[in-house]
């Protein structure tokens, strides 16, 4: 016991009264008297549940104490539930000889190691700064305080909800003891799960992006447009007098919106816009907007709805700022010719503005639509002008009326329009009502041919009496419906669901998503191919912004732009080569370095490029987590139930690939195999880093279960493989990084100003350093480098720089020295810098000093930039490269003299052009990042057709 480590005096003595009163040694107390009485030698030694764990223990006359010390942590038994000494081996790198509980006693003050995975030690470290001021053990402090202080022990555990739903509110019982000797017992839950039935659990579901939010990603002007889409376009985001009088002051469709709210379980409610915003359409600035966005999707043109009520407009700003400003969109008009009346809040016989179709009334009318036909965007078919009519079987005599209509039309206004009805509540027939063909108007006529689904229901509104149906029968009823017997426009709805306007009392189309809109879309698309709308290739989509019914292409917060993208996939054919192909993309964190940059970049290449839709997950937060959501979704799964939760629910989102960006994030890879994943593991690391950051146990499971391993250099693999007993198998490939064009983007422009800002004079030399300044980048080699150059001739003064963040405990120690540095007006430290590429330009020379590098990008931009690179033998690929192509000097691992003397017999002679231009000609040719990112896409989702995979350049 005595030189087990896991006798702890201080908390013997403070749990323990009674052996203060004794007079006797704590140790000697607990010897003599405790082990026989069954006291705990520690904070997290239970001898009662050790027994009662491990029965042979008690079966064998073994003292459990005694047991542990000798035999029970090497066997990887639990000492209580408050240490997992398996999973603490495994976390932090130790082997059985590794007395786990031992370590983590004598180190557990640190805040820097947890006993077990539900307790997230990085995660209550940052949220609690005072505990670790104090120097306390921060598990023992929650367990003990925090909890009644309202702490959490990670992200993924809530005290007060799991106290509410699984102690019946009784506070004297500990919730998260409680929850260990629970949590594998089915419907535990350390918080409310994602699928949590609760109307404010479905709030913040559908307020979040989900798996497949996206951003906008207008189509190329190159691809083609497969038929003619057209959408409908609802008017009423404006204020008007009428609707100030009837619903309020301000009322705009908007005011609908906001009452939204989920009534079942899966109802997606309230929606809220994203990118356009609340908007209001008398700003001619947002109809632009909404007009490129609908043209990037392959959009051909709006279909405006028109109120005319005897001779009385409403609602029409939008549509006349839309002719005033010259807004580049075809249109055409659908005439809302029904009553308009209180059917939002259910009064349906109320009527607020009649529509009378007195005869006398057609001739104002028919100017009215001349008057848009004459624009010359308005949508014609074979030359004439479109025109769509909502309720047919309304008007009164309604072929005579027709009749009535094309003789004014012709004889007046020289039109022919093609006049065609919206199929819609039970009118269907255009030829018995004599238009010359019909569109439809989902859900109408589909709804009245599937059941409802209401009995499926988790119901969250116990009074809710809308009809509730599946997307999926809808969908199945538009296409096996057969073609009529006239000409028909068919017509797909993204979703609908009135409920904002009806409160529970309406029709709600659910499970709707943006693939199965897609493949709906593409199949209407290819349909209206095969049989044209009098010659054109016409389908509509109901709608543009119908917001208050759930059918609308703009993007929103929980789907982005997918419902749009999926549009613009559906028009150019190609929505499931490539695009329907999605691969996760996993990192360890979002901190500003080379890796993570380099999955970013990943990341927006193959989604932009290729169509491959992707989503993040990182292992911890950063600086650039806003960068990575405005490539793709992201989740942050700081602790084990998140990224359980998130990489089952991605796969069976169809992500059924992923890239593994780091060995620091190696340790998810068997967990991905767990479920069926295909995985490409990137490594980035060199042994030293592996075993500085205690890497190697998650590196060596993730090794031995990855589908392919991605090396950037020889060197690379060779010390990697070594280190981690992995043999040289067809699973490993080496693929020399690409140089990422958005940090190299502006090289050649802006040196001047920053050799301005130096205060460089002219014939000075400049030496730059980049990166995070820590000891694996031999910061302190920089600094030495530059002290031995100021006493040799380097043909003219020489400024040394450093662009990058310096580690704040290796900057404890140098302190002094780089104070010196810089009190000397040679030495220049700038931190993090976006303006990185003008470094390069106003540069003569690159240093890599780094012990450890795989394949530096920091590097790869001095080449890039045709800067001679100087770095050290064995530290990376880097010096690999040089050796390969003369593009600078390998020096001998860590000797910065001989560094130093290359460097200035060098700058004595500069590089001449030919030389210079090698380096940018090199990375175009061999180090393209689009040939890089290809390589590894065709890895990673194998059997991708040619036009899925980037080409060289752009």
């Amino acid at each position: 016991m005595i030189g087990s480590g896991l006798f702890d005096q201080a908390f013997y003595r403070a749990s323990y009264a009674d052996v203060a009163r004794s007079g006797l040694d704590v140790f000697e107390h607990f010897v003599r008297i405790g082990l026989q009485e069954g006291r705990r030698p520690n904070f997290y030694f239970d001898p009662p549940w050790y027994l009662a764990r491990y029965p042979e223990i008690r079966q064998a006359g073994m003292h459990p104490v005694l047991h542990y010390v000798t035999a029970g942590d090497a066997q990887g038994r639990q000492p209580s539930p408050l240490f997992d000494p398996g999973w603490y081996r495994a976390r932090y790198g130790f082997g059985r000889e590794v007395p786990a509980l031992a370590h983590y006693l004598a180190n557990r003050s640190n805040c820097r190691f947890a006993p077990i995975p539900e307790f997230d030690v990085d995660f209550y470290a940052r949220e609690n700064p005072d505990v670790v001021a104090a120097g306390v053990d921060p598990f023992e402090h929650f367990l003990v305080a925090g909890v009644r202080e309202g702490r959490k022990p990670s992200a993924g555990f809530n005290a007060e909800y799991y106290t509410r739903r699984y102690l019946g509110g009784d506070r004297q019982q500990h919730p998260f003891l409680h929850f260990l000797a629970h949590k594998h017992e089915a419907g535990v839950y350390g918080q409310p799960p994602d699928d949590d039935a609760s109307i404010p659990a479905e709030v913040r579901r559908y307020s979040r992006p989900s798996p497949d939010f996206e951003e906008v990603r207008p189509l190329p002007a190159s691809a083609p447009r497969r038929a003619k889409v057209l959408a409908y376009y609802l008017p009423q985001f404006h204020a008007c007098p009428e609707n100030d009088a009837w619903w309020g002051k301000g009322f705009t469709e908007w005011t609908n919106v906001a009452r939204g709210l989920p009534r079942f379980k899966g109802h997606y409610q309230p929606r809220v816009p994203r990118d356009l915003g609340f908007y209001n359409l008398e700003d001619p600035a947002v109809l632009r907007r909404q007009a490129e966005m609908a043209k990037g999707a392959g959009i051909a043109g709006f279909v405006f709805y028109f109120y005319w009520f005897n001779g009385k407009r409403l609602l029409d700003k939008p549509v006349n700022l839309f002719l005033d400003h010259g807004i580049d969109m075809p249109f055409c008009l659908l005439w809302a010719n029904e009553n308009w009346t209180r059917r939002w809040d259910g009064r349906d016989n109320e009527v607020l503005v009649a529509q009378d179709y007195h005869p006398q009334h057609d001739e104002e009318l028919i100017q009215e639509f001349s008057r848009h036909f004459r624009d010359p965007r308005y949508i014609r078919v074979q030359g004439r002008p479109l025109l769509i009519v909502y309720r047919a079987g309304i008007i009164p005599d309604v072929a005579r009326t027709l009749q009535r209509w094309r003789g004014i039309f012709r004889e007046r206004f020289a039109q022919d329009p093609l006049l065609v009805m919206a199929q819609s509540f039970e009118d269907e027939n255009a030829a018995a009502f004599g238009f010359d063909g019909a569109v439809e108007f989902p859900p109408h006529k589909l709804v009245r041919r599937v059941g409802a689904i209401n009995a499926e229901l988790e119901y969250l509104d116990l009074a809710l009496e809308s009809k509730v149906v599946s997307y999926d029968d809808m969908v199945r009823a538009s296409l096996e419906e057969a073609p009529p017997p006239f000409p028909l426009i068919k017509t797909a709805v993204p979703g609908w669901d009135n409920d904002a306007r009806r409160q529970g009392r309406g029709l709600s189309v659910a499970r709707s998503t943006p693939a199965k809109y897609e493949t709906w879309l593409s199949a209407l698309v290819e349909r209206a191919r095969q049989t044209p709308f009098f010659g054109e290739p016409l389908v509509c989509v109901n709608a543009w912004n119908e917001w208050c019914e759930a059918a609308y292409l703009e993007p929103d917060v929980h789907y982005g732009a997918a419902y749009l993208n999926a549009t613009a996939r559906a028009i150019s054919g190609v929505s499931r080569s490539a695009a329907g192909k999605r691969l996760l993309l996993i990192g360890h964190d979002a901190f500003r370095a080379g890796a993570q940059d380099l999955l970013l970049e990943l990341g927006r290449e193959w989604q932009e490029r290729c169509g491959i839709e992707v989503a993040f997950v990182l292992l911890g937060g950063g600086a650039h987590e806003d960068e990575y959501r405005r490539v793709a979704p992201l989740t942050i799964a700081t602790d084990e139930a998140t990224l359980d939760a998130c990489l089952k629910t991605s796969f069976e989102r169809g992500y059924t690939s992923a890239v593994v960006n780091s060995c620091a994030a190696a340790r998810v890879i068997p967990r991905l195999d767990a479920i069926g994943a295909r995985t490409t593991l990137l490594v980035h690391e060199l042994p030293g880093i592996l075993r500085d950051k205690k890497l190697v146990a998650g590196a060596r499971a993730g090794v031995a279960q990855a589908g392919n391993i991605v090396f950037p250099a020889a060197v690379v693999r060779d010390r990697t493989c070594a280190e981690l007993g992995l043999p040289l198998d067809p699973r490993v490939h080496i693929v020399p990084t690409g140089m990422l064009r958005r940090i190299a983007a502006g090289l050649g422009a802006g040196g001047d100003a920053v050799r301005q800002e130096l205060g460089i004079k002219p014939g000075e030399r400049l030496v730059i350093g980049v990166g995070y300044a820590d000891l694996r980048k031999g910061f302190d080699l920089f600094l030495q480098l530059w002290r031995i150059m100021r006493t040799l001739d380097a043909g003219g003064a020489c400024h040394f720089c450093w662009v990058g963040d310096l580690d704040p405990e290796f900057a404890l120690w140098l302190e002094r020295e780089i104070a010196g540095a810089k009190a000397s007006g040679s030495f220049h430290m700038h931190g993090y810098r976006g303006d990185l590429a003008r470094f390069y330009d106003a540069a003569d020379a690159f240093v890599l000093t780094s012990r450890e590098d795989p394949f530096a990008q920091v590097a790869l931009l001095a080449i890039a930039a045709g800067l001679p690179v100087f770095a050290f033998e064995g530290s990376g690929g880097i010096p690999e490269l040089l050796r390969d192509y003369p593009l600078g000097r390998v020096i001998a691992f860590g000797d910065v003299p001989q560094m130093a003397a290359t460097l200035a017999a060098d700058l004595r002679t500069p590089s001449g052009e030919a030389e210079a231009a090698a380096g940018p000609e090199l990375v175009r040719s061999r180090l393209d990042f689009p040939a890089y990112a290809r390589r590894i896409l065709e890895l990673a989702l194998p059997g991708l057709p040619d036009a899925a995979t980037p080409a060289s350049g752009r």
